[in-house]
């Protein structure tokens, strides 16, 4: 799998820049160039963007409920 790190260091720039770049973030002053750049690196390997596992909707809450109680205080 190719990280960010990676493409970086062929563009020959930072892995913010990267990943900003990857992310389409047009805030970012960069040239075109080297946009391009890293966009064609990241093509040629394969680069994929990691997806976030998918919230668990299936699942209902777990609640656990613990009360501590000494030798003398022991309800037995």
């Amino acid at each position: 799998m190719v990280t960010i790190k990676e493409i970086a260091e062929r563009a020959k720039v930072s892995p913010a820049t990267v990943s900003r770049v990857l992310k389409q973030d047009q805030t970012m002053s960069v040239s075109p160039e080297t946009r391009e750049n890293i966009l064609k690196i990241a093509q040629h390997l394969g680069y994929t963007k990691h997806l976030k596992k998918p919230p668990m909707t299936d699942v209902s809450p777990l609640i656990a409920i613990i009360q501590w109680f000494s030798e003398s205080e022991d309800i037995g």
